[in-house]
């Protein structure tokens, strides 16, 4: 199958980026959608005024996430990120060898390194004026022993790639030294930087991190939380393996209990506490403290009828519309200096949601502080999310398996794969 692979060359050009692992990873996008699929899909989207949209695929048993993100402005989208998404960090296997790694510190950049180019890749075909957002160092704030770096994709278009690794790299070696203290049990690159202006945003946030974890290491992994929210609301949360009880609790649960109890063994102290905020855009932020602490304060009175149930998480889901980025930061804000005053908390999962055309689409931060959570807690809460995926094919629109040139093509437009994708 032909790969063409001077238009790659040439989108690449204009990103500023030369990377072998993500031309492969462009490779397959180009394999099996065909050479003009990023063209042909930005003109439609342009035409229907849309400002977001995600595919999803599993191709060779790898589920890959096509996005692209943009804002329609005069007929023109006048930002374009196309993201792939591989599943090393799902694989069994790969959160032992991650694990491994983080223990070994001649290895340890190599596989941040890798990983942070196999889970997410950004290319930016164009570029419009973002409103910068206030630094890092204020943007991500601490609560408590808790430190959310938040989403890591891509920063200002203006900054060259070479920076931004070379910062990774800076993150890398910070890591490192907090390891050698063995503190360290898990790191994944987070996602997103949003309102990163220049590179001078992660020099700032990389010293507040030095500065914060002097004496510990931060736990820090990232994904998508839709998938881990149904997990928890089915019974298959039974399955779980270990010694980790979750409590679900949720303000929009409907013809259920507040609170759904999956205690694996009634003497285990561990709780999963949960709050769903609803549309943060139709709240007045002036008054968001109050209806959160209204709402923990309810949702503690009714946990205290279970004596042994210990809260340490708060989740948080934050609505918002995705050209609307100036109260998502406000919004950011006004939660992080909230949770600020809960000593109690010993986790915070803060999601921001994202609607597209293929379905609803989230990212989240899950930040681990808590003794107890160890590399034992994350691997037992991997296995149970891959498997809930492998039997659910959650989030997962439509397949693309090997196909014959002959047979229907699987984007599932009607026509053969070899006068359709396969061309």
């Amino acid at each position: 199958m032909r790969i063409p692979t001077k238009k790659f060359t040439d989108l690449l050009e204009k990103a500023g980026i030369t990377d072998a692992r993500l031309e492969d990873g462009i490779k397959i996008i180009y394999q099996f959608f065909g050479e003009n699929w990023i063209e042909d899909e930005i003109t439609k989207w342009n035409k229907a005024k849309l400002a977001t949209k995600s595919i999803s695929a599993i191709i060779d048993g790898h589920p890959i996430i096509l996005g692209i993100t943009g804002g329609a402005t005069n007929d023109t989208l006048t930002i374009v990120e196309l993201s792939v998404y591989l599943s090393h960090f799902r694989e069994q296997s790969s959160l032992k060898t991650i694990v491994s790694a983080m223990k070994s510190k001649e290895h340890f950049w190599d596989m941040f390194y890798q990983l942070a180019m196999a889970y997410r890749f950004s290319i930016f075909s164009k570029h419009t004026e973002i409103e910068p957002g206030e630094n890092m160092a204020d943007f991500y704030s601490t609560f408590g022993d808790v430190t959310m770096i938040g989403e890591c994709s891509v920063v200002h278009p203006k900054t060259s790639y070479s920076k931004v690794r070379d910062s990774f790299h800076e993150l890398a070696t910070i890591c490192q030294e907090r390891a050698k203290k063995d503190r360290l049990s898990f790191l994944m690159i987070p996602k997103k930087i949003d309102y990163l202006d220049d590179i001078a945003g992660i020099k700032t946030l990389l010293r507040k991190i030095n500065k914060t974890y002097e004496d510990e290491m931060i736990k820090i992994e990232v994904f998508e939380n839709e998938l881990i929210k149904d997990a928890l609301n089915s019974d298959s949360i039974n399955d779980l393996p270990g010694d980790i009880g979750f409590k679900f609790a949720t303000t929009t649960a409907s013809n259920k209990e507040d609170i759904e109890t999956y205690d694996l063994e009634n003497d285990k102290p561990y709780g999963f506490f949960a709050i769903d905020l609803g549309d943060i855009e139709k709240e007045h932020l002036v008054d968001m403290a109050d209806k959160i602490d209204k709402k923990i304060q309810g949702k503690l009175l009714q946990l205290s009828k279970h004596p042994k149930d210990q809260p340490i998480y708060l989740f948080v889901e934050l609505d918002y519309d995705v050209d609307n980025l100036n109260k998502e930061r406000i919004a950011k804000r006004t939660l992080n200096n909230f949770f600020k005053t809960k000593k109690w908390l010993s986790g915070v999962w803060i999601t921001q949601r994202r609607y597209t055309t293929a379905g609803r689409y989230q990212y989240a931060g899950i930040l681990l502080s808590n003794p107890y959570n160890d590399e034992q807690f994350i691997k037992k809460y991997f296995d149970h999310i891959n498997e809930f995926e492998g039997k659910n094919n959650f989030f997962i629109p439509f397949f693309l398996k090997k196909v014959g040139r002959n047979d229907p093509c699987p984007c599932k437009s009607g026509g053969k794969f070899k006068k359709c994708c396969g061309r």
